[in-house]
């Protein structure tokens, strides 16, 4: 007998839950399975077993509850157990049933992470060009042709101690600001949330306006315009 389940990766709200459908005589892991084909390509960088799930019951209006969760090891899933072991009838309809968790990274995995690609509105007119300059020009722009080397001379520690960054993707661009959100949201606050108080990431004020330049650290100061 087949039952459908309800799953929600820990951190999302109800919006963002899924459903898989399995045969109770199944075993977990094929559960892991099928999370992870369901949620292709998200999923795609790493192997089913490294998903940890829980079982909960968590009404599909209680967010509130979703934000205070606490996971408790007796309810965590074990993949040799079979799916019937934890749902012997039908779950209840409505509901949330299975907490993901995804696999922690390395600060390499976590930063080779891409942010969504920023939406343009059909309302927007595309320029090559900002809206307003002023300021002080550079008085030059060079290529940094040995970049890719440095990178890869870098040795990153390997110890998985991240969660999977949480890009927004609901960013749609009508003017140029909200190009500058789409910067400072997705790269400076992940950036800061994974290097730590060390290395700060951060839109800078300039003589006039507060969004026209990003600092950031050892590399100066990157200008988007006014």
């Amino acid at each position: 007998m087949s039952i459908t389940l309800f799953c929600l990766v820990k951190g999302n709200t109800t919006a963002n839950a899924f459903s898989v459908k399995i045969s109770k005589d199944e075993p977990v892991s094929e559960l892991k399975k099928a999370i992870k084909a369901e949620k292709a390509p998200e999923f795609d960088n790493f192997p089913a077993d490294k998903l940890k799930l829980w079982k909960v019951t968590i009404p599909g209006d209680q967010d509130d509850q979703l934000r205070n969760l606490i996971l408790q090891d007796s309810d965590e899933l074990l993949a040799i157990n079979d799916i019937g072991d934890y749902w012997p009838t039908s779950p209840p309809k409505k509901h949330i049933h299975v907490i993901v968790k995804l696999p922690l990274l390395s600060l390499e995995e976590a930063l080779s992470c891409i942010p969504p690609p920023i939406t343009y509105s059909p309302k927007c007119t595309l320029s090559k060009t900002t809206t307003k300059v002023s300021g002080v020009p550079p008085t030059s722009v060079q290529l940094w042709n040995d970049f890719f080397e440095e990178v890869n001379r870098f040795r990153f520690d390997q110890q998985p101690r991240f969660e999977r960054p949480k890009f927004d993707d609901r960013i749609i661009v009508l003017i140029e600001e909200d190009v500058r959100v789409a910067i400072h949201v997705n790269i400076c606050l992940t950036l800061n949330d994974l290097t730590g108080p060390d290395c700060v990431y951060s839109r800078r004020p300039t003589e006039h306006h507060w969004h026209t330049r990003f600092q950031l650290p050892s590399c100066g100061v990157i200008d988007l315009g006014d």
